[in-house]
């Protein structure tokens, strides 16, 4: 009888790599931070779609956790919070600022 094993307990050996339980999915992937910024420095024109189904166009010129500032041709430029946006995407009708 092994003396390390409380009496009782059969020994089972330690599961197989993809038996194991597996943690939470990371928050983030990064690669919505990886989209932002390469459009930033690329200085692309962009489509920002809102929840409300209202578009604001403009190149994207500083963004963090909660935030975007859209910068456009004609000011005011706006502060769009990420919890108000649908989906952004490339402004294929303009092809400059």
């Amino acid at each position: 009888m092994d003396r390390h094993r409380p009496p009782g307990k059969p020994h089972r050996p330690a599961p197989f790599p993809s038996e194991r339980p597996r943690g939470a999915p990371p928050e983030s992937t990064g690669a919505e931070t990886n989209y932002l910024h390469k459009n930033m420095e690329a200085k692309t024109p962009m489509v920002i779609k809102l929840v409300d189904n209202e578009e604001v166009r403009g190149w994207i010129e500083y963004y963090d956790r909660d935030m975007i500032k859209i910068n456009r041709s004609n000011p005011p430029h706006l502060f769009v919070r990420k919890e108000n946006i649908k989906y952004i995407y490339k402004d294929e009708e303009k092809p400059g600022r």
